[in-house]
């Protein structure tokens, strides 16, 4: 895809943790007691938090290295408007499907005509008819890597150009799955740095934590890993 001095799509990243309520959390096995640091939910039956998440973050500084105009909201904690959004990204980490559904239909409510679009681990968790039938508002499935598949799909919808060529895409038409051929992985070099000012960083609203990346996948498939 050739790299254009800017595009005039507009780009939204919508990312964030669901709040937990304290029965979850024992369900999870998740020592809630005194001396853990969810001690933090004395009196209360819900934790709410706010925390950086790498993935938003690398893709935001990849989109902006390519032209293309990005903002991420954390959709529990920022006031989240999407009318002036082309195209909006939903970054699944650690949402269930219950979540991707509440936020793509505010989407959907903000802006009927935006274009909106999945990626993160739920997008590999259920399979992309389960996904796009549980929730009808996305208009298109980021299977895998998203960094290039989300730049190449924005180029096209910006130029009117078809979706074939875009890798690791999914999505209906005409009521049909349609399922673009699997690309190869991003060369390290080719990664960005995240870029925390996207996600505004530092800030009193989010907890005062970055996390780290070591590597991109895994060779296991355990049962109990999201």
């Amino acid at each position: 895809m050739p790299v254009p001095e800017s595009m005039k799509s507009k780009v939204l990243i919508v990312t964030g943790f669901a709040p937990v309520k304290l029965p979850q959390l024992v369900e999870m096995g998740i020592p809630t007691g005194p001396i853990t640091f969810l001690s933090a939910l004395a009196g209360k039956e819900t934790l709410r938090f706010s925390i950086p998440t790498v993935a938003p973050a690398v893709l935001g500084r990849y989109l902006v290295e390519h032209g293309i105009n990005v903002r991420i909201v954390d959709y529990y904690f920022d006031a989240l408007d999407a009318s002036d959004a082309d195209i909006v990204g939903i970054s699944s980490t650690f949402m269930g499907v219950e979540d991707v559904s509440q936020i793509a239909g505010t989407v959907r409510k903000q802006n009927p005509e935006a274009k909106i679009v999945l990626g993160g681990p739920l997008s590999w968790s259920l399979s992309p008819e389960q996904l796009l039938r549980m929730v009808p508002n996305l208009d298109y499935i980021v299977l895998r890597e998203g960094e290039q598949t989300f730049t190449d799909l924005v180029y096209r919808l910006d130029n009117g150009l078809g979706l074939e060529p875009v890798s690791n895409l999914a999505f209906l038409r005409d009521g049909a799955l349609v399922q673009t051929p699997a690309g190869p992985p991003l060369e390290s070099r080719e990664i960005a740095q995240p870029d925390w000012s996207l996600m505004g960083v530092p800030s009193k609203r989010r907890l005062p934590v970055l996390p780290v990346e070591t590597s991109r996948g895994c060779p296991f498939n355990c049962a109990y890993c999201s």
